[in-house]
C-alpha cells in the first residue's frame, strides 16, 4: 500500500486500457410510492373502483418516468438501495451517481480477487449542491486492486425519505398532473400529438428546481 496522495499522483492507466462505466444497479427497491391510489383518485375526483389497475399502473409509470438513474430528475425520490462501480480509486474523491446519500460502504476486490470492505473511518460521505461523493481522509492508503471492471463497490442509500410525504411537494403535485394527463388521454393516447402530453409548463416549472445538476 503507498501513501494515497503519492498514489493519486502518480496513477496511470493500463497501456491500451479502456476506462469503463458500468450501470448502477438498484439492489433494494422503494418501500413505497411516491403517490397513494387514494390520493390520486382524490386529485381524479374518481369515486369508484373499476379503474384502480389502471391508475396504480399510472402510479408506477410515473414513478419510473422521474426517479432513479433512468428517471428525468436524475435523483431517487423513496429511499432505496444502489450499487456503483469502479474499475480504480478515481482520486480524493468519489464521485456518486445521486445526490441526497444518506448511507455509504465500500467493498473492492483486493490483489488476489477476495472481496473486502473498506473501514468506514478511511472516507467520509458529504453532499454537495450537485452530488453526494465520497471524500478519502489523508490517512487513507490505496489498497492493491484486482484488474476487473467493478474492483470497486460504492453501495448506498439515496432518497428524500423513507415516506411519500418525504418527497417535495412541487414533485408530487407533478406526478399527479402528469397522472391526471394520462388518466385523461386513455383512449386515444395513441394517437395523440406530443403537445396534448403532460409535457406542460406548469409540470416544468414544479420540476425544474428539483432536476439535479450533474458535477
Amino acid at each position: 500500500m503507498a501513501n494515497f496522495r503519492a498514489a493519486c499522483a502518480a496513477r496511470v492507466s493500463f497501456s491500451g486500457s479502456i476506462i469503463v462505466y458500468l450501470t448502477p444497479k438498484r439492489i433494494v427497491e422503494p418501500s413505497a410510492r411516491i403517490l397513494t391510489l387514494d390520493e390520486v383518485k382524490a386529485h381524479l375526483a374518481v369515486d369508484f373502483d373499476d379503474d384502480d389497475d389502471l391508475i396504480s399502473a399510472y402510479i408506477l409509470a410515473v414513478e419510473e418516468h422521474l426517479d432513479g438513474y433512468g428517471g428525468i430528475l436524475g435523483r431517487c425520490l423513496i429511499n432505496q438501495e444502489w450499487e456503483q462501480y469502479f474499475s480504480f480509486w478515481t482520486g480524493a474523491r468519489m464521485i456518486l451517481c445521486f445526490p441526497d446519500v444518506s448511507a455509504a460502504s465500500v467493498t473492492y476486490f483486493d490483489q488476489d480477487n477476495v472481496s473486502r470492505t473498506l473501514s468506514a473511518d478511511q472516507y467520509i460521505l458529504l453532499n454537495s449542491a450537485r452530488g453526494a461523493y465520497l471524500q478519502f481522509l489523508d490517512s487513507f492508503t490505496v489498497p492493491s486492486l484486482y484488474c476487473r471492471d467493478d474492483t470497486i463497490t460504492v453501495r448506498f442509500t439515496a432518497g428524500y425519505g423513507a415516506q411519500p410525504d418525504s418527497v417535495p411537494a412541487e414533485i408530487r403535485q407533478a406526478a399527479k398532473m402528469i397522472v391526471a394527463a394520462w388518466y385523461k388521454v386513455r383512449a386515444e393516447v395513441s394517437h395523440a400529438a406530443l403537445s396534448e402530453l403532460p409535457d406542460s409548463i406548469a409540470v416544468r416549472a414544479l420540476l425544474s428546481k428539483r432536476r439535479r445538476i450533474g458535477l
